[in-house]
């Protein structure tokens, strides 16, 4: 009796460690809460990649877009329109290839002529029909844009009349207008028959030499000059008429002539 109830008042005791390994494991349940299962979290993420992706689909379809826009204003060609040329004009650009007339040949007694061809004449001996084919040429030295065709240079060209639109003119009509400048000056008799001169008159004709120059130079015509040579005469001469892949300067006039205005003409 006495040993049973010694052992029934007896407590239960843990060993060493025991006690060590159930406090953690209470400690990890009590924290349980603090974390929430591995599941939970990748489920989330999950759910949020259809959104990452549609935002960075967007993001690269729009810096496509500009990257593309860009390289189509930047990259532009002959037959397209230049980057550097008149935006509104782009529409009128058209290559065709033609032959140059008023080439150099030799008649049967090897005396150089120049070729005429039926239709305006804008050289040779002044004249008011010759004139009347340059005035022509120039109508459209000249021309105001305005709304969406301006937007490119709208408020860095002086005001159109009234100050509606915008004033300019487009390169090809000034190179015209100095190759008429030049043609004028071979018989300034003619067209200044009492010997006076406008006091920059010197200086517009070197002008507009320096910019045909500049123009031939910045075109770069490759279109290959041949050579033939000259028995009777002995010498090598060129071969005109070649075939010249050029703008459509018919086109161009079209345009411009639409728009045009009789303002200060230079």
């Amino acid at each position: 009796m006495g040993k049973s109830s010694t052992l029934r008042s007896t407590k239960y005791q843990p060993v060493e460690g025991e006690a060590l390994e159930k406090e953690e494991t209470l400690s990890f349940l009590d924290r349980d809460h603090e974390f929430q299962c591995p599941y939970h979290h990748q489920h989330s993420s999950i759910a949020k990649l259809p959104w990452i992706w549609i935002a960075s689909t967007v993001f690269f379809m729009l810096l496509s877009l500009t990257l593309t826009t860009k390289d189509l204003r930047t990259s532009r060609s002959f037959e397209t329109g230049f980057a550097t040329d008149l935006e509104a004009a782009w529409p009128s650009v058209e290559p065709k290839q033609l032959s140059f007339t008023g080439g150099l040949l030799l008649d049967q007694n090897n005396t150089l002529y120049r070729q005429i061809v039926d239709g305006p004449q804008y050289a040779g001996a002044p004249s008011p029909e010759i004139d009347s084919s340059w005035d022509k040429l120039l109508g459209a030295v000249e021309i105001v844009l305005e709304g969406e065709e301006a937007a490119t240079i709208a408020g860095m060209t002086k005001p159109g009349p009234d100050g509606k639109g915008w004033q300019l003119s487009i390169d090809v009509y000034h190179s015209l207008h100095c190759v008429d400048v030049v043609r004028r000056g071979l018989d300034n008799q003619y067209y200044h028959p009492d010997g006076k001169f406008p006091y920059f008159f010197r200086d517009h004709l070197d002008h507009c030499v320096d910019y045909l120059r500049q123009v031939v130079q910045c075109n770069s015509d490759l279109t290959p000059l041949r050579y033939v040579w000259n028995d009777e005469l002995s010498v090598t001469l060129p071969v005109f008429g070649q075939v010249h892949t050029c703008r459509n300067f018919q086109k161009v006039q079209e345009w411009a002539t639409a728009r045009s205005r009789v303002l200060s003409y230079y």
